[in-house]
């Protein structure tokens, strides 16, 4: 059977290699965001044209091996055991615990990824991404990506079950689905300690690896409450119950442990909070700078006119009517000097990056989704809020800054 369809080169090469050549020349003069970002996209048209229908097809068929190969390669150690000086199949299997044979095998898939090179029989050399696999940070992350990404493959049969309606409200959801379980994702975690610890090491890591921009902007924000500004020009004291910043659903405190390292005695101007279920409070290191707080978003919210409420990667996991009990929370408490921070993706309306639609799909999970703009408008308009600015955070966009005012 041929794997070429009729038009074998397509008439838009010649025009999409021109696009590609403009986009190298034009690299060094933007910035390095934006020109990379210009760059891949011109290869990716580029490579869509040259690939045939089959390839295409059959590689997305057969994208679960490579999840597959992943997972394995991090539970036998190859990462830390390739950097600790092994480079061929005999000695990694050895070190790795397992056979030769089978190691050459992952290894096969894993170069055909451009994980790992390969300059001679079965001997290997790294790539700029097994490197990035040595930091506990992203290799924190990709294990994460990987461990919740388990759950797809009962998709399909998830959405018969349900009549291919939108996962939203329906129990059990995916999750439950998949596990034959009643409970949540959250409280199936809770009774298996080591999965909530690869995910809270999950949650962590990918918080800090957002870039600095964030953090920058977070500190404008709290250095421009009046507490910061008043204390700051005239060395007043202000009220010690005053609270510059509530992290709502914060897990260890990675956004307010950030911020306290910029802002030199952020305490001396109000109080800092980070709360969360009282499972990940508790393994939270104190620190003198902020406070650690057990809450659950679904219940009142006990922190009154904080002057900025902040949710981070939080209502993408959640239906609409659970974000609207959320919010509402949090619009109950805030005073009238206070604002809502929202930092979650937003899906383009029209060509969605690949990354972006696979997480919205894997959200199905939760009964949650990932919204476009408009979305966003309408569930916030829903509680009386309106959005004041959204603000792009990084190229993968699965992070935008959403400032939010009440009606």
């Amino acid at each position: 059977m041929s794997r070429r369809g009729p038009d074998t080169v397509s008439l838009d090469v010649p025009s999409l290699c021109c696009d590609l050549k403009s986009a190298v020349m034009q690299l060094q003069g933007s910035s390095p965001i934006q020109g990379t970002e210009e760059l891949l996209c011109a290869a990716k048209q580029l490579v869509a044209v040259l690939e045939q229908p089959f390839d295409r097809m059959a590689r997305l068929a057969k994208a679960p091996v490579g999840h597959a190969v992943l997972r394995t390669a991090i539970n036998i150690g190859l990462f830390e055991q390739f950097y600790a000086g092994i480079n061929h199949a005999e000695g990694l299997a050895a070190r790795c615990g397992v056979e030769k044979t089978l190691l050459v095998r992952l290894m096969n898939v894993l170069v055909s990824e451009g994980v790992f090179e390969q300059y001679g029989p079965q001997q290997y050399k790294s790539t700029l991404s097994s490197q990035h696999m040595t930091l506990p940070g992203f290799r924190a992350v990709v294990r994460g990506l990987a461990e919740t990404a388990d759950i797809m493959p009962h998709l399909p049969d998830y959405l018969a079950s349900i009549q291919y309606r939108n996962p939203s409200e329906n129990k059990p959801g995916l999750f439950g689905f998949a596990k034959r379980s009643e409970l949540s994702m959250f409280e199936w975690l809770e009774q298996n300690p080591e999965k909530l610890q690869v995910f809270q090491e999950f949650q962590s890591a990918k918080e800090e690896m957002l870039d600095t921009s964030f953090e920058s902007l977070l500190r404008e924000l709290i250095e421009s409450t009046p507490p910061v500004k008043k204390l700051s020009s005239d060395e007043e004291s202000f009220q010690t119950d005053t609270v510059l910043l509530c992290d709502v659903g914060g897990g260890r405190g990675t956004a307010l442990r950030s911020v306290s390292t910029s802002i030199p005695k952020l305490s001396t101007f109000g109080r800092t909070i980070t709360q969360d279920l009282r499972s990940v409070v508790e393994s939270i290191e104190p620190c003198p700078e902020w406070e650690a707080m057990p809450y659950d978003f679904f219940e009142p919210q006990p922190v009154k006119g904080a002057y900025i409420y902040m949710l981070r990667d939080v209502l993408h996991n959640w239906s609409d009517t659970a974000c609207l009990s959320i919010l509402s929370n949090i619009i109950e408490a805030m005073g009238p000097k206070s604002q809502l921070l929202i930092l979650d993706a937003v899906l383009p309306e029209t060509c969605a990056p690949q990354f972006m639609t696979y997480i919205d799909i894997q959200m199905m999970q939760f009964g949650g989704m990932e919204r476009t703009e408009s979305h966003w408008r309408h569930l916030l308009f829903q509680v009386g809020l309106e959005v004041e600015s959204i603000q792009v955070r990084n190229t993968t966009g699965l992070e935008s800054m959403i400032r939010v005012k009440k009606i």
